[in-house]
């Protein structure tokens, strides 16, 4: 690998650089590398879509807040959003969802957050659920999410 730091000879330097700047330059570089590599937690999709090919496995996320259950969408009510497709039972949910998709979209893309919260990723399921704090969280299974 090659070097992306070179320290120049004492004489070269000005009076005003120390150990701690070379730390700092030092810490923006890894941080810069890491952000371009990607986090090990992260996973390629923002959004966890699974073999279904939609969010949530075709389950409308606006009746967890209004229905406080989980409910099919419908294809002919499909919106695209952060790279996915979402699906909703009628007009009335996609209006919803469309005109605040961030208070309705899962939190973590739809990963488990008990992974995610763990610095990985994990499927989830629609059943495990919960909301906390206005906000909506998928776990992988009804066992992890009483952890």
């Amino acid at each position: 690998m090659t070097s992306l730091y070179v320290k120049a000879p004492l004489d070269q330097c000005s009076n005003s650089w120390d150990h701690r700047e070379e730390q700092s330059v030092a810490i923006a570089v890894c941080v810069a590398l890491w952000a371009m590599t990607g986090s090990p937690m992260v996973d390629r999709n923002p959004v966890f879509i699974g073999s279904s090919s939609t969010v949530i496995k075709g389950i409308n996320p606006v009746t967890y807040f209004r229905e406080g259950r989980p409910m099919n969408g419908q294809p002919e009510f499909a919106f695209e959003w952060n790279d996915a497709t979402w699906h909703f039972p009628g007009q009335a949910n996609f209006k919803v969802f469309r005109a605040d998709t961030v208070a309705f979209a899962p939190q973590y893309g739809g990963y488990c957050a008990w992974a995610v919260s763990n610095e990985y990723t994990a499927p989830s399921v629609p059943e495990a659920w919960t909301i906390h704090d206005g906000r909506l969280y998928l776990n992988y299974s009804l066992s992890i999410q009483t952890h």
